[in-house]
């Protein structure tokens, strides 16, 4: 009997049909499945063409993917509402996946032709238009952003949504910290697993073609564990600064609380070159299947592959939708010019005695501390499944914990964020983490962001790569020295909530197992156990929350019910600030 370790047993759940948003197949859809489309190099891809059951020739959408789509689920959304709308689609598997040939190459140029051959073989098709576009989300939607510099002209339109562009940063490790669920679960069990249902098809084109793939190259992520820091072997696949050659018209959809693809995809916007759109939501994984953004890209295409003027190009071009809820239906809406919002201010608290976040910087120097360790705390006693809302209701008292007085002015937090803590250690390493939550007029806590480094990679800073983001480089650890006070920084990702008049800011600093259990990162932390002591004011010293917001004064829409929103739990407490 094989025993499957407990912490990878959610990873199995993952990789359902269900999971990744197939449909049934509806009678009034034609489907083709085994259509090979040989590369330049001599390698077939698989690929399945799904038309509308009348008229024709149609604008077609590729949705590009390891999870053997092209014959296990090729109606993965967006295809049933692209279907209803008039287009094509075909769902084709990468190189080495599905029923595909050859080795799996994300962000090779080898990847990149792969997308390019396809598109033109797409457009050539009688039953094209011979105007192509491309959309998904996830890696689907990663692949795009590969294919999409140099395309062909036949490429108009892409629309990638919750994906990322680190494998480092976004993927195998947080703020430095190795994550191993979305390295070694992707790698070694969802893709694998999901291109393998393909195993079992009676034909032999499929079956010779799996014969040649290579299954070491799916693997690559897995054996990044041992790269604690980023280099070449992460950046061939990763799409972040390929922003300034993406001429093609681009919408980007990212959920603010996607535990698998962060939402730092926003930060390629501004460096976009072509028409560009940019949709942001509360909310996880899951609202790659909502009914707001997969409208949103039928629209896109209606503009650009069908030349339907339905306003799009005249609307602002970046929207946020704040506190979508569970059924995934929009709270309201806001609009900018551009991202980062202009006009955005910083709103500061700064770390105090008795756990105060303060407005302005303490006049008393003064200190707290708290414990971490052992490692066994965080990987053997991890809570099975995804339960976020059941684990945030089981929040430990555990680390320090700080609030703030009752804000005076709604705003929006609309951006990144910034953890200041001037620290000390008492070993040669630790791992920093700090979850920022609401605390409304009720005492109900509602989940914000987070924030994450390990401690010896708290150096490297370079504020010019990604204006208006925290950007380190991770490329070497530097020991500490233990009891000496540093000045650690820490990255607060994207927020996208409304901070209504009377409410406070909460702040947790807490060990890697809090993270793991209540929050269902799955880090491997440092092998150390110790103590953290954070300096709060005094010599220079700030210890500070930095968020960024945008309409200060605002009028807002009631609050919504606790526990109602997309991706933030909240567990309820009585009136007093201190719960």
């Amino acid at each position: 009997m094989t025993l499957i370790p407990r912490i990878l047993v959610p990873l199995l759940l993952f990789t359902t049909g269900a999971a990744h948003g197939d449909v049934s197949e509806p009678e009034d859809v034609e489907i083709t499945r085994h259509n090979y489309v040989e590369m330049s190099d001599g390698v077939k891809l698989s690929a399945s063409i799904l038309r509308p059951g009348t008229g024709g020739p149609f604008p077609t959408v590729i949705i590009f993917s390891p999870y053997g789509d092209s014959i296990a689920q090729p109606l993965f959304r967006p295809a049933p509402e692209l279907l209803e709308a008039g287009y094509a689609v075909v769902a084709a598997d990468w190189r080495g996946t599905g029923c595909s040939g050859g080795s799996m190459e994300l962000g090779t140029e080898r990847f990149r032709d792969d997308g390019h051959e396809l598109i033109t073989w797409v457009a050539e098709q009688d039953w094209s238009t011979g105007k192509v576009g491309m959309a998904g989300p996830s890696a689907r939607g990663t692949s795009q952003l590969f294919v999409a510099p140099g395309a062909p002209h036949a490429l108009k339109a892409i629309a990638p949504y919750t994906f990322n562009t680190d494998l480092y940063r976004d993927m195998t490790h947080r703020g430095g910290i190795p994550h191993y669920l979305s390295a070694i679960g992707w790698s070694a069990i969802d893709q694998p697993r999901a291109s393998a249902r393909v195993m079992k098809v009676p034909n032999e084109t499929c079956r010779a073609n799996r014969r040649t793939q290579d299954r070491a190259s799916a693997l690559r992520s897995f054996a990044m564990l041992s790269h604690p820091h980023d280099g070449d072997e992460y950046q061939v696949g990763s799409a972040w600064d390929l922003g300034p050659e993406i001429m093609v018209p681009t919408m980007i959809f990212q959920s603010i609380y996607d535990k698998w693809t962060p939402a730092t995809g926003i930060w390629m916007y501004p460096d976009l070159q072509g028409p560009k759109r940019l949709l942001l939501s509360n909310g996880g994984h899951g609202m790659s299947r909502a009914p707001g953004p997969l409208g949103e890209v039928v629209r896109w295409f209606d503009y650009w592959l069908k030349g339907i003027d339905n306003g799009i190009i005249d609307e602002p071009p970046v929207r946020v939708w704040l506190e979508t809820d569970e059924p995934q239906t929009i709270g309201f809406e806001r609009t900018f010019d551009a991202w980062p919002p202009a006009g955005a201010e910083t709103l500061s608290f700064y770390l105090d005695a008795d756990g105060t976040l303060a407005d302005g910087v303490p006049s008393k120097r003064s200190s707290a501390s708290y414990d971490f360790g052992p490692v066994s705390d965080a990987v053997t006693t991890r809570l099975p499944g995804f339960n976020f809302d059941k684990d945030w209701h089981t929040m430990p008292d555990a680390g320090l914990t700080y609030l703030s007085d009752p804000v005076e002015q709604s705003a929006l937090l609309i951006g990144s964020g910034e953890l200041v803590l001037q620290a000390s250690v008492s070993t040669a390493d630790t791992d920093l983490i700090g979850i920022l939550s609401e605390v409304n007029y009720k005492g109900e806590i509602t989940y914000l962001q987070h924030a994450m480094l390990r401690a010896s990679q708290h150096g490297d800073i370079d504020r010019t790569v990604r204006p208006g983001r925290l950007w380190r480089r991770h490329a070497a650890s530097t020991p500490l020295e233990p009891g000496k006070v540093h000045d650690f920084r820490l990255e607060i990702p994207p927020l996208a909530h409304p901070l209504r008049s009377g409410s406070r800011i909460r702040l947790d600093l807490v060990p890697v197992w809090v993270a793991t259990q209540h929050l269902g990162w799955d880090l491997i932390p440092v092998p150390y156990a110790g103590t953290v002591t954070v300096h709060h004011a005094g010599d220079g010293e700030r210890s500070a929350v930095l968020l960024t917001v945008v309409d200060v004064g605002t009028e807002l829409p009631p609050a919504p019910a606790c526990g109602s929103l997309e991706g933030q739990p909240c567990r309820k407490g009585g009136r007093s600030p201190d719960n």
